[in-house]
């Protein structure tokens, strides 16, 4: 005997295309989409497989991360003839195919969001790291097969779900005219709810918490290297002197050739030999006043060098 459908049901089954040329916009967008993420996800494989420098640990997910997402953009020309397709009578693809894109969708965006979620929590555990070992020993060889295996195992037990069980089925969705698992058939609820748990409050709130650890940290590190900035220097009369600083006065510098300190007479009198003051106090009142406080011997040029 057929089941009733209700009202609310049959609302939700009205196709959510008002013409075909909104199928035609659509479809253009994904295959689009697809073309770009084809190009750009091959690119970062191949630019870690053929060269050794960007073989980290973070680009390791990074590359998991592209080989999923070019998986999901080879099989989009399914979803641009589901889409471009009226009905499932007039179905541009077959049963299998379509199937099969429901398929790789869910576990490809389960994938994607484990990778997500493990990058995060490497570049806080980097970001943190004080000592070396803890947490991030376990990013060796053995730790990272594990780590990729392991996200690639819950989304693909999780799509199984509808072929080995009766919980939902794939197919063509004939309200968004895509090739989905089939929210009307038996079980779909109970596949969405295991989907929505195991795919997306773990991931998000492991990826928002790594993140804002990052933020914390960088700033602290910000405020610490801000107090202590060593003061600017400044330009005075062609040379780079640093601002006055508190503390007591230091005392001028003089030079291996430049002149003596400006000793006046008296000072000179009484720290400099009878001789060599009578000296000083003769060349000061010979030579101009520019030269007042260049005083002394002459500087004699040694034999071998050129003055």
């Amino acid at each position: 005997m057929p089941k009733d459908i209700s009202t609310d049901e049959v609302s939700s089954l009205t196709p959510v295309y008002s013409s075909y040329l909104s199928r035609q916009i659509l479809a253009s967008f994904v295959g689009l989409i697809a073309l770009v993420g084809v190009l750009g996800n091959s690119t970062v494989v191949l630019a870690v497989v053929l060269s050794r420098k960007p073989r980290t640990i973070t680009n390791i997910f990074v590359v998991n991360l592209a080989v999923v997402d070019l998986v999901t953009c080879l099989s989009m020309p399914i979803m641009v003839l589901a889409v471009l397709s009226e009905s499932q009578e007039n179905l541009l693809v077959s049963e299998d195919l379509c199937a099969f894109q429901g398929f790789v969708l869910i576990v490809c965006l389960g994938c994607s969001l484990n990778n997500i979620a493990t990058i995060a929590v490497y570049r806080a555990l980097v970001t943190r790291k004080k000592t070396p070992g803890g947490l991030l020993s376990l990013f060796n060889r053995c730790g990272l097969v594990a780590m990729i295996c392991a996200n690639w195992l819950v989304p693909l037990a999780v799509g199984l779900l509808p072929i080995v069980s009766k919980f939902g089925s794939y197919g063509y969705d004939e309200n968004l005219s895509t090739c989905s698992f089939n929210p009307s058939a038996e079980g779909s609820g109970t596949f969405s709810k295991i989907m929505a748990m195991l795919f997306f409050p773990v991931q998000l709130v492991v990826t928002f918490a790594s993140y804002a650890v990052i933020l914390y940290t960088v700033k602290k590190h910000a405020r610490r290297v801000n107090v202590n900035v060593e003061p600017p220097l400044a330009i005075v009369g062609g040379t780079m002197r640093s601002p006055p600083q508190p503390g007591p006065a230091r005392q001028p510098h003089t030079s291996a050739r430049g002149a003596a300190p400006a000793l006046n007479q008296r000072q000179a009198g009484a720290t400099t030999p009878p001789q060599w003051a009578r000296r000083i106090r003769s060349l000061a009142s010979s030579r101009p006043a520019t030269h007042a406080h260049a005083v002394g011997p002459p500087v004699q040029a040694r034999p071998g060098f050129r003055q």
